[in-house]
């Protein structure tokens, strides 16, 4: 077996798994404090090409596992639609928008959608991390789903540079950093959360 049917079979596993510890997460405690409207569309634009550019170049760990992360996003701006944070419509419109103009630029190239699925793909953290920043209460975030996406990105760098394709290593320069300081500063508030929620039952024993 090569490397990179090693690296790939990774990076399938990593990709189907890390979107939904957060999808879990929304659902489990009925909250989507701390998530990004405004990230998660211009997240869900940027997986929506990049689902597109997989099945166009039949690179078949991403198509798979890009399903999957498209899936899990879908189902985490649901989430915003129903908490009322963002209107339906906005989401009906990413979704059928992007999945046109994804379809169209790779009939003119696909090297075209990969160049644009990098652009939106790798600064869509960047809203939910100057969110995270500024936003006081983050117990919506996954602190697992951002810790894998740290490892998922990783393994995706690998799995680019040993398949010669480095449009598929580019966002990861960008994810990486950002999903690694999303989950260390959602671990500390949900720390010091439980640690004050726990004070006042100490207190009275």
């Amino acid at each position: 077996m090569s490397l990179s049917s090693i690296l790939g079979a990774i990076c399938l596993v990593l990709g189907i798994s890390f979107a939904w510890p957060q999808v879990l997460r929304v659902y489990r405690v009925k909250s989507v404090e701390g998530i990004s409207p405004r990230g998660q569309l211009h997240g869900l634009s940027g997986c929506v090409l990049w689902t597109v550019y997989a099945y166009v170049k039949t690179i078949t760990p991403m198509m798979i596992a890009n399903t999957f992360v498209l899936t899990a996003m879908i189902l985490v701006t649901a989430a915003l639609v129903r908490h009322r944070k963002m209107p339906l419509w906005q989401l009906l419109a990413v979704l059928a928008g992007f999945a046109a103009f994804g379809i169209g630029m790779s009939i003119i190239s696909p090297a075209i959608t990969g160049w644009f699925a990098i652009v939106i793909g790798a600064t869509s953290i960047i809203p939910q991390a100057v969110y995270v920043l500024r936003y006081a209460n983050l117990s919506g975030i996954s602190i697992g789903m951002y810790g894998l996406m740290t490892i998922n990105g990783l393994a995706w760098t690998l799995y680019g540079i040993s398949i010669d394709d480095l449009l598929v290593c580019f966002p990861n320069f960008i994810l990486v950093p950002c999903a690694l300081m999303i989950a260390a500063k959602a671990w500390r508030y949900q720390r010091s959360t439980a640690r004050a929620a726990r004070e006042p039952e100490l207190a009275t024993v």
